[in-house]
């Protein structure tokens, strides 16, 4: 499990992104690394992403996950201005 942090990098971004509408960014990560599961919660200046990856361990989910969401802020337009701000890994 992946979790994530998106925010806005100045005060006066604000996103209209609909977490439905995010989700379908987040439906392949780069390698051999599914995404089995996402959870999204969308607020004005922050969305918080957890995402459930299959991968060979830690470090390979949170590599894929950093990588896709760098990939989902380059292309999602409503997205512009805003940057990964962190990345956590949880083993269950």
């Amino acid at each position: 499990m992946v979790t994530v942090v998106l925010a806005p990098d100045r005060p006066q971004f604000r996103t209209g992104q609909e977490p439905a509408e995010l989700a379908t960014h987040l439906t392949t990560v780069p390698g051999d690394a599914p995404v089995r599961h996402t959870r999204i919660v969308v607020e004005p200046r922050r969305i918080g992403i957890v995402v459930f990856v299959q991968s060979d361990g830690p470090g390979a989910a949170f590599t894929a996950v950093r990588v896709l969401c760098e990939r989902v802020l380059r292309q999602a337009e409503t997205l512009c201005g805003w940057a990964l701000v962190s990345v956590a890994v949880s083993i269950p």
